[in-house]
């Protein structure tokens, strides 16, 4: 695995984990539900981005 995607990776997990810090901190000050949609969709980009790199890593470590 290379640095540019290590790097990603590591963003993307970051991301995640900001974006739920964001919708409990939304939910907890009732600022609007346009901002947990938001986040809850960056999330799930973060998810699929982290998810994706892992199953193509597990493709080109099986060959």
């Amino acid at each position: 695995m290379n640095k540019l995607s290590k790097l990603g990776v590591a963003l993307s997990s970051l991301a995640l984990i900001l974006s739920i810090i964001n919708i409990i901190l939304v939910l907890v000050n009732d600022i609007g539900m346009v901002h947990v949609w938001t986040s809850a969709f960056i999330a799930v980009l973060c998810c699929v981005h982290i998810y994706l790199h892992l199953s193509r890593k597990g493709e080109s470590d099986q060959s």
